[in-house]
């Protein structure tokens, strides 16, 4: 759930999906930046995490 709210709310506070906000972290601290390199190498994982939050809320919304 931590890597959802992360993934999906930028840095104002404004909510984002996750291309745009992965987007504004790489333009924030430049390619070579370890936060970029990082989130470079997590995003199969950030990706699964947010889809199976995503998932979970429509499942949840679908059974009322």
């Amino acid at each position: 759930m931590m890597t959802f709210c992360d993934m999906t709310t930028g840095p104002d506070g404004q909510h984002l999906n996750m291309a745009d906000r992965l987007s504004e972290i790489h333009s924030r601290y430049g390619p070579d930046h370890l936060v970029s390199r990082s989130i470079t190498v997590s995003t199969p994982c950030i990706m699964a995490a947010v889809h199976s939050v995503e998932a979970a809320i429509l499942a949840r919304e679908a059974a009322g």
